[in-house]
């Protein structure tokens, strides 16, 4: 199977394990959903999954407290809105 295209939303990805799934899943051409409570780190990040995989999407980014249920609730219904759909969360 092929993650080429494939929504993947990452919650995390501020950081840690979360931003190096974000790298690498960028590399090999998913279409990104960026989740954190850290909305400018996100967009930096955002900036260098462009920057560095130009063939990539551009993440959208969502700033998501997941302890909180709207919070989820919102990412799921924001990256619906904004890809049609999710693939993998």
């Amino acid at each position: 199977m092929t993650i080429k295209g494939k929504t993947i939303v990452v919650t995390g990805a501020s950081s840690g394990i979360g931003y190096a799934l974000a790298m690498a899943l960028a590399k090999k051409g998913a279409r990104l959903t960026l989740a954190s409570r850290h909305k400018d780190i996100l967009t930096d990040i955002s900036h260098e999954i462009t920057d560095t995989f130009p063939a990539c999407p551009p993440p959208y980014v969502v700033e998501t407290d997941v302890s909180q249920k709207a919070d989820r609730e919102n990412l799921v219904k924001k990256c619906i809105e904004e890809h049609g759909s999710i693939n993998v969360l």
